[in-house]
């Protein structure tokens, strides 16, 4: 059995060049609400009839522009009302100026819908957990429009719309689907998650999202900053930008619903890691893979296996290791946050040191555990976690180290040698500003 032919149909290994655009161009004959220019052309969903193509059209045909569901950097939403589509269609057009003239925010002017139009495609197996694409076209001012399906329901809040069980269930499994089709969505906060009357859960917004493939694991533990052994996975972008914000939010409300809501996501987890585990079982299968493909995807089942079992029945010291892990990756996704905003260096370091802080802590508790007579789950977990907070030591600390090296660096350096990417900062401090109020250096200049 040759593997390549049965990879691609599971859309296991990916690239962003091999979505084959079968779509009809159709010309626009109506009048433009853009400033009365015409649309154009458009593409369409192959799966989309005729009734359906017209229903499309004459509902952007009547797009109130004032009337927007919201506005990101890449451009504003609309719901749509049209035929046949019993839910509603998302239009989402790109900016035409570079700054919002309401919030004065910078913004993509003429965004490309391209990576995500390409991302809802393959995602239509989902089904009503996932937006869909159906329609995308060009006006003639350059600015793009994107059509899917409209997702109802409601962000999750700990407060007006919590997550329940089957939600949270339904969370995970949706997300191993993605893992599945070789899908990062790299963007799970709780603003591109629904639940709807019956707690059932959709995704939306694949404008970041980028292919993956499991078995590389080298350029995996590379580019996502993970271990061979772990699988980089939807899972952990999950709990750093919308698991563990939920879980601070509602300790701020009620200490014991916190406590019970994440011993819930626990088990949870490790239904996810059985679901991980038995697709490796299912991908050791396949002819065509070399010796070291064999060999990490193993060790990545051995994990899998490890937190599913020890998951499954969590005491206090496991449940103490999961939030400590979680601290880890959860605090450095927030440095990186003030990072792309470019906030100030203190804030940034502080966030990055409560990481280290928690990835020491794990380290230790470990190693306690790994001292004890423990049962084979527990320990095996242990070990895992041994190793993943070793890991993210080593990562954490080097970055500390750099950027502080970089800010010595420039008290240090005489002014006329300083390089551009420098002055700004040496120009703050010799004005008098507090450190503070100094704008943080992009990482590619540490």
């Amino acid at each position: 059995m040759n593997i390549s032919p049965i990879l691609n149909s599971l859309n296991f290994i990916t690239f962003k060049n091999n979505i084959k655009n079968n779509s009809n161009v159709v010309a626009f004959c109506a009048v433009d609400k853009f400033e009365n220019r015409v649309p154009k052309e458009a593409n369409f969903s192959d799966d989309l009839g005729g009734l359906e193509r017209k229903a499309i059209l004459d509902a952007v045909n009547n797009i109130d522009y004032n009337d927007y569901l919201g506005i990101g950097a890449d451009g504003l939403v609309y719901k749509l009302s049209a035929e046949g589509f019993h839910q509603g269609i998302v239009a989402k057009v790109s900016h035409k100026e570079n700054k919002n003239p309401i919030t004065g925010e910078m913004q993509r002017v003429n965004a490309d819908f391209h990576n995500e139009k390409e991302f809802l495609s393959k995602v239509s197996s989902l089904e009503d957990r996932s937006q869909r694409y159906l329609a995308d076209f060009t006006l003639q001012d350059g600015r793009h429009v994107l059509l899917s399906t409209f997702i109802k329901g409601k962000n999750p809040d700990p407060k007006t719309k919590p997550l329940s069980e089957k939600s949270l269930g339904q969370l995970l499994s949706t997300i191993h689907e993605l893992d599945k089709k070789g899908i990062l969505h790299r963007d799970l906060k709780k603003e591109n998650i629904l639940i709807d009357n019956e707690d059932n859960i959709g995704l939306i917004d694949y404008g970041e999202a980028v292919d993956f493939c499991p078995i590389d694991t080298e350029n995996n533990s590379k580019n996502n900053n993970f271990p061979e052994f772990i699988i980089p996975t939807n899972l952990r972008n999950l709990e750093d930008t919308f698991i563990f914000p939920y879980y601070e939010e509602l300790k701020k409300i009620n200490e014991n619903k916190a406590k019970q809501f994440f011993t819930d996501y626990i088990k949870a987890k490790a239904d996810f890691h059985k679901l991980k585990e038995q697709y490796l079982i299912y991908l050791k299968g396949f002819d065509g893979l070399q010796e070291k493909d064999y060999e990490h995807l193993d060790i990545m089942k051995q994990y899998q296996s490890a937190m599913a079992n020890a998951l499954n029945n969590p005491d206090s010291d496991i449940i103490t290791a999961e939030l400590l892990s979680g601290q880890i990756t959860y605090n450095s996704e927030l440095a990186y946050k003030n990072e792309i905003l470019l906030l100030n260096p203190l804030a940034n370091m502080t966030l990055k040191m409560n990481s280290l802080i928690a990835a020491k802590r794990l380290e230790a508790l470990s190693l306690q555990q790994l001292n004890r007579p423990n049962r084979y789950e527990k320990r095996r977990y242990f070990e895992f976690q041994h190793q993943y907070a070793l890991y993210r030591l080593q990562k954490t600390s080097s970055w500390l180290q750099g950027l502080t090296g970089w800010l010595i660096d420039c008290f240090t350096t005489p002014i006329e040698e300083a390089p551009d990417y420098k002055k700004n900062v040496i120009e703050q401090i010799t004005k008098g500003d507090t450190l503070q109020n100094f704008a943080i250096p992009k990482t590619e200049q540490i």
